[in-house]
């Protein structure tokens, strides 16, 4: 197996995104006999019951791989499922699954479907792997003090180190033999992130990445040396990193991102159609670049898809919005495809969608987005003998076959081909400079986030080096503490070139790339340059309220909107409503609707404009009083098809005439888009 040095990994650039594999037309996804038995039996935990063993083990174990399953999984609408495979426990006690499971996939090709083989990419269960593997301590990833890294908090399992070059030899193979002999589609590789190590060997290989910089003594201040150590990073980020510091993070994401490109080149190199997908527990929080080393803006170095997995469900939480679109709108930027594992939070645990219309609300959004349909919740075990939480509910299953019924119906209609999102605001978004700000950049970015959802105001979200697409209107820099000359100028030359709005708010550009104050001077002649309009109102205001716009810092279980201390319409929105309410920013495109409705935009392949409209709420009422207006800055569009939900939960198609420039919906149940023909 052909393997890059460390320090080689590091000096490579980043790849230019591309495109995930997908077939045409929606695909939709579901968990199915998924996790192993052993996996169950040894965590011996009670509570959830997808997460420890129970009284209904073996029912369910009876009832994961049955053609029963398959039928019903065909019935919701699955194109893909993901099932078990590699857990951690080693090769020669997983292997011994691999001929229920070939005959699980032969029956599932037969029937049309794909299959993903689950992969655990950050869990060694070092009691039987010890049994095939005599160095596997030399795997293992190890905190500063020395000790073992485990994983979720289980003794007896641990986190591998990702610069061992026999554990990436003995993943690589070992994934690699299991697809050919099971005939997976492709592979989930599960928990696909990384926390650092702090083993002898990483310590190497980090000061021969730092000689190789040319710039240390720059940087800090002192020759590099042979007792220079890795040093501590706070896993929840902020203020006060130093250099070296920083240089350890980048470090990592470089580590991170080499092990899974490589294993990525090995899988493809025998299975060139394989499709994979990784979960780095990704968004939860905007400082993952720094506490699991993820960079959206080069996801697609390694994977095809990225599972997006928080507490984030589609829905309505006490007026305020939980949404996906921020990955969404990362993934799209970043070149990758997600599917997504949610949840929301009750007193009693992680819980699935609230009824039949909070199944229409989830898939709703994916579909908006052009990513893939699915649910983590559908054949799940509930903890009741073999029952699953969704097919066996009967008018969320319903719900379901509806659902992926008429969103296949509506894309066979249209036929968008490869869409992109159509918005005037776009969000840039450093994963760096949020890890090095912490809390506070992460709270103003979500904030915002938050006001434009609510706003019905969609967006873009781009990264430092990327284009800015060419129908915005204004670029949103806002509370980037930390960021370097090249993103301040890729500012100033989008409000110089385009004549339009950059703004700045909080202590945008106060400091570099390394957290070095930067000239107040320079600062104040970025911030008052041609184009550029900039605010501290909201820090000021965040400062004088005795409170923060969102209550408390992200939660480790994702559920990042959830929390809050303001609501839609207070004061605490005054500085967005300077620039998203006032001349300055003159939008093309207004929607008027029930603050419940959310709304997107794309662009279809053969330039026509998509509008989609999703009742977030999940209630499933009847939806009145949605319209389009399209100003005269627009190309002239004089007809539209309306494709919407009715009330008996099919599509209905209707062909208007815009009216002055406005597009008055017909009434409808979750979901509706429109379709402007030109």
């Amino acid at each position: 197996m052909s393997r890059l040095s460390i320090d080689e990994v590091v000096l490579q650039s980043p790849q230019n995104p591309t495109s995930p594999k997908i077939d045409t037309g929606p695909q939709c996804w579901f968990w199915a006999g998924w996790e192993p038995a052993r996996h169950y039996r040894r965590s011996g935990k009670s509570g959830s019951p997808f997460f420890g063993k129970g009284a209904w083990l073996p029912e369910w174990e009876k009832r994961k791989f049955s053609n029963e399953l398959i039928d019903a999984a065909l019935d919701l609408g699955a194109t893909v499922l993901i099932t078990e495979f590699l857990k951690g426990f080693g090769r020669k006690l997983e292997e011994e699954n691999w001929p229920k499971l070939k005959d699980f996939v032969d029956r599932c090709h037969d029937r049309g479907l794909k299959v993903w083989g689950y992969a655990q990419a950050r869990s060694l269960y070092f009691e039987t792997l010890a049994n095939e593997v005599d160095d596997w301590e030399n795997w293992t990833a190890k905190n500063q003090d020395g000790t073992r890294q485990v994983f979720a908090q289980n003794y007896y399992r641990c986190a591998p180190c990702l610069t061992s070059a026999s554990y990436e030899a003995y993943t690589a193979s070992t994934i690699t033999e299991g697809i050919s002999h099971i005939g997976f589609d492709g592979v989930h590789l599960d928990n696909a992130y990384y926390q650092h190590c702090w083993c002898p060997r990483c310590a190497e290989l980090f000061r021969k990445s730092l000689a190789e910089r040319g710039d240390f003594e720059d940087l800090l201040g002192i020759p590099l040396s042979k007792h220079i150590q890795p040093p501590p990073i706070p896993l929840q980020g902020g203020v006060g990193l130093d250099p070296l510091q920083i240089l350890w993070i980048r470090f990592g994401v470089d580590v991170r991102l080499g092990f899974f490109r490589r294993i990525r080149e090995h899988l493809l190199a025998t299975h060139p159609q394989l499709t994979i997908a990784g979960n780095p527990a990704f968004p939860r929080s905007d400082t993952s670049f720094l506490s699991r080393c993820v960079d959206p803006s080069r996801e697609s170095e390694a994977f095809d898809f990225l599972c997006c997995e928080n507490g984030n469900l589609p829905r309505i939480d006490q007026g305020w919005i939980s949404s996906q679109a921020e990955a969404h709108l990362l993934a799209e930027s970043g070149g990758y495809g997600i599917w997504a594992t949610a949840w929301r939070e009750t007193e009693d645990g992680v819980a699935p969608p609230r009824g039949p219309g909070g199944i229409w609300a989830g898939l709703a959004e994916e579909y908006s987005f052009g990513d893939m349909l699915g649910n983590n919740w559908a054949f799940r075990p509930s903890g009741e003998g073999a029952r699953f939480y969704v097919e066996d509910e009967p008018e969320m299953a319903a719900a379901f076959r509806d659902a992926t019924s008429f969103f296949r119906h509506l894309d066979s209609e249209i036929r968008p081909g490869k869409r992109r999102t159509w918005a005037e605001v776009a969000i840039l978004h450093d994963p760096l400079s949020a890890s090095l700000s912490g809390s506070s950049e992460i709270r103003f970015n979500q904030a915002l986030q938050q006001y434009l959802l609510q706003k019905g105001i969609p967006f873009h979200i781009v990264m430092p080096g990327q284009a800015v697409p060419e129908m915005v209107r204004v670029l949103v820099a806002f509370y980037l503490g930390a960021i370097s000359d090249q993103t301040i100028e890729q500012i100033l030359e989008f409000a110089q070139q385009t004549g339009r709005i950059a703004w700045m708010g909080g202590n945008t550009a106060q400091n570099d790339e390394w957290f070095v104050p930067r000239d107040r001077r320079d600062v104040e002649r970025y911030r008052s340059a041609p184009g550029v309009y900039f605010s501290p109102a909201f820090g000021d205001t965040w400062q004088k309220a005795s409170r923060h716009p969102i209550a408390a810092a992200p939660s480790e279980s994702g559920g990042y909107f959830a929390k809050h201390s303001i609501d839609a319409g207070s004061d605490d929105w005054s500085v967005f409503e300077e620039v998203f309410s006032s001349a300055l920013f003159q939008a093309t495109v207004h929607c008027d609707r029930p603050s419940h409705i959310l709304v997107h935009s794309q662009i279809a392949e053969d330039g026509r404009r998509l509008f989609h409209f999703r009742d977030q709420s999940g209630s499933g009422d009847l939806v009145n009083g949605v319209t389009l207006r399209v100003s005269s800055a627009c190309p002239d569009q004089s007809t539209a098809r309306v494709i919407c939900v009715g009330k008996d939960q099919k599509s209905h198609c209707h062909n208007l005439t815009m009216q002055q420039g406005s597009l008055h919906l017909p009434a409808f149940h979750h979901y509706a888009a429109a379709i402007l023909e030109g």
